[in-house]
């Protein structure tokens, strides 16, 4: 074998060997790390406040019964009056009647004493709204009003503002872990992704009488409003550092 040859590939395993010893020595150095975990939450007010109305026919004395479609505008009235946008109006169900249901069209045409219902989501900003629409609604025809969920317009930013926070809470648990036996804190090795502890606030059904006992509270107490319960968004997350 000629001798520059020779050399060429002894030059190239000793840089091989060299490659290999640092790699080694890197994985060695890195395996001496501290994982800590950080948590952060916030409470925040709500802001979307998404309730629930139930409404149904029902009979009259000496009118008879008022029609769906009577009870249906009388409560989009009411919403327009409180200043509360279409958009913000939808429609969850139907019950015994459906305009777009031939079958249901069909039983009410031969059973015109079949009750028919609708079930509608507001969405509202305070509530103070909501103590108003209660006043709005025509007590024979609602059968059920309850808040769903409450909600925020600035929850995805909040939750990513939240999630910063606990990883430099991790990072602070980190830093202190190691002064505390006199080492000195490394860059991060692995972040996990942060988990999301909790998921806000739901409150239950309620029904059209305890919503009645619930204005007389109110009424009671002057109507004094406090803001709905804050919803609370917390994260967990774990990181593991390198000690240098």
């Amino acid at each position: 074998m000629h001798p520059l040859i020779k050399m060429k590939k002894l030059a190239l395993i000793l840089v091989l060997a060299i490659c290999q010893l640092a790699a080694f020595g890197q994985q060695t150095h890195e395996s001496r790390t501290i994982q800590t975990s950080g948590r952060s939450f916030r409470e925040v007010t709500p802001n979307q406040i998404f309730v629930q109305i139930e409404l149904r026919e029902y009979e009259k004395k000496n009118v008879g019964k008022i029609d769906l479609s009577n009870i249906q505008q009388q409560f989009l009235k009411a919403c327009k009056g409180l200043g509360i946008a279409d958009s913000l109006i939808s429609i969850v169900s139907y019950q015994g009647y459906d305009g777009a249901n031939p079958w249901l069209q069909k039983k009410k045409k031969k059973d015109p004493s079949l009750m028919a219902g609708i079930q509608y989501q507001v969405q509202l900003e305070k509530t103070s709204q909501i103590d108003q629409l209660v006043q709005l609604l025509d007590d024979e025809a609602t059968q059920q009003f309850f808040i769903a969920k409450t909600s925020h317009s600035d929850i995805e930013k909040i939750k990513l503002e939240v999630q910063k926070e606990a990883l430099v809470d991790a990072k602070k648990n980190a830093s202190w872990m190691c002064e505390a036996i006199g080492e000195k804190l490394g860059h991060a090795i692995t972040i996990y992704k942060p988990v999301e502890i909790g998921e806000g606030f739901i409150r239950p059904m309620a029904s059209n009488m305890m919503l009645k006992a619930d204005m007389a509270v109110s009424e009671s107490t002057q109507n004094v409003q406090a803001d709905y319960k804050k919803i609370k968004i917390q994260y967990e997350v774990n990181i593991v550092f390198a000690l240098q």
